[in-house]
């Protein structure tokens, strides 16, 4: 009783609804990729004016830099120990 239906169908049957399913299991697979990249190569072509492209660039430049500037305060401060707190 716990086969299900495997016992119930001849082989042939099975088959042919195994690859039925793969089939469409693929055909689902494919549309969300197709539909995925399409968002991705459409997503350049809706920010193609030159201040979001400006914004999009000045960021990774500042990026490195105000993280230098953050660990270099970091440095200059005394480490914390738990003791400070009670004094």
């Amino acid at each position: 009783m716990a086969a299900g239906f495997a016992g119930l169908l001849p082989a042939p049957m099975r088959i042919a609804f195994g690859l039925l399913s793969l089939v469409v299991v693929l055909s689902v697979v494919g549309l969300l990729v197709k539909r995925s990249l399409s968002g991705l190569s459409s997503a350049p072509s809706q920010a193609s004016s030159t201040s979001t492209h400006d914004a999009t660039v000045r960021v990774p430049q500042e990026l490195p830099r105000k993280v230098a500037e953050d660990v270099g305060k970091l440095m200059q401060q005394a480490p914390r120990r738990p003791g400070d707190a009670e004094r």
